[in-house]
Formats: C-alpha cells, structure tokens, sequence
C-alpha cells in the first residue's frame, strides 16, 4: 500500500549537512576519547606524583584562562561589527575590564610564580 502522493523516496539532506553531521560524530568520538585518557591520565598522575599533579593543573587553569581571552580578544577585534574607532576602542576596553579580574584571580589561585608575575 502507498500512501497518495509522490511515489519517489524522501530528498535526502543537501551533501554539507552531511558533511557536518559526519565532522560532528567524529568530533564527538574524538573528544569523548581524549576526556577518557584525561581522566585516566590525571588519576595516575595524582597517584604517582602529587607536585606534577599540581603543577599540571596550574597548567590548565592558566591555558583555559589564555584561550577564552584569545577567542574573546579575537571576535571583538575581527568579527563584531565596528562602525567607528571609537566603538571599537570601547569594546576593547570593556574587553580588557571583564579580562583582568580573571587574570587577577589566576594568578592569586596558582600562587608562586604566578603572583610575581602578576
């Protein structure tokens, strides 16, 4: 029994909404595996050596910390739409506002080194 209508199969998505359907599983696998050997990492890490241990979570804090203000710093000075230097001058400020709180308090969490630096 067919239904009224067309008798030709439903159209099958365009060819790049595949393509992304395909890219986002894959990425999905990936990053599932790599949380998986993170986790499984830091656990023997912190079993083995609780300084490096430590000293890796410093790491990530301050690389977390770096690529948020990278890809913030990126979008206001490439992406948003400007219309005058003024407004672009003022985004970056307001850019710099919301970013030096959160340096602050790295470098105050890390401790150490992180301090003089900061």
């Amino acid at each position: 029994f067919q239904a009224v209508g067309s008798c030709l199969p439903p159209p099958s998505p365009p060819m790049a909404a595949r393509r992304s359907r395909a890219l986002l599983r894959a990425l999905g696998r990936g990053s599932g595996a790599v949380g998986g050997g993170y986790v499984l990492g830091s656990a023997a890490l912190y079993a083995y050596d609780r300084d490096d241990f430590d000293a890796c979570l410093r790491l990530q804090r301050m690389a977390w910390l770096a690529s948020r203000m990278l890809a913030s710093y990126s979008w206001h000075m490439h992406v948003a739409a400007h219309p005058t230097e003024v407004a672009r001058e003022e985004s970056l400020r307001l850019c710099h506002e919301r970013h030096a709180p959160q340096v602050r308090d790295l470098c105050f969490r890390n401790g150490g080194g992180y301090i003089k630096l900061g």
